[in-house]
């Protein structure tokens, strides 16, 4: 991502490396484990074996270390990982935080 997209984030995300369970909108996309690269108050980014459509909705565990984060989200990119073109990168935007979630994900983000 560019410098000037990183630029006009609303939430600015910081790196992780955490595992992320996610289920798509059909049973054929229920129990995907990936690896979440970055997270923000806007959205997360991870790497899975297969592509989600833009526009899709998710639902996402993501292991943070003090708990599991619970989130609803929407595929807003979907690309081949550049260095292993069998994975691919996703990146979301945030559509539903519960408010614990929200609580658990400031602190991660180090915010007040």
């Amino acid at each position: 991502m560019s410098n000037n997209a990183q630029d006009q984030r609303k939430y600015p995300r910081v790196k992780v490396n955490v595992p992320v369970r996610l289920a798509g909108e059909d049973e054929m996309d229920a129990d995907i484990e990936g690896e979440c690269f970055s997270i923000g108050g806007g959205g997360f980014g991870f790497i899975i074996d297969r592509p989600f459509a833009e526009g899709s909705w998710l639902t996402a565990e993501i292991d943070l270390p003090d708990g599991i984060l619970h989130a609803r989200a929407v595929v807003v990119s979907s690309a081949p990982q550049a260095e292993d073109s069998d994975k691919w990168v996703i990146a979301t935007r945030l559509v539903e935080l519960p408010g614990e979630d929200r609580q658990r994900l400031t602190q991660a983000l180090g915010e007040s």
